[in-house]
């Protein structure tokens, strides 16, 4: 994800601890497409 946002002319400022949850939840299906496109979209920085 993070490299397909740099190409795209984006960066995120997640910390560690936030971009580990939202693998892991994304992996474990406990949070859906909506919501982590919602807590992505908060976290980008145009480059």
């Amino acid at each position: 994800m993070f490299l397909m946002l740099w190409i795209n002319g984006y960066r995120h400022d997640f910390s560690t601890d936030e971009k580990f949850d939202l693998v892991v939840e994304v992996a474990a299906g406990d949070i859906d497409l909506q919501r982590s496109a919602i807590l992505i979209e908060k976290h980008l920085i145009r480059r």
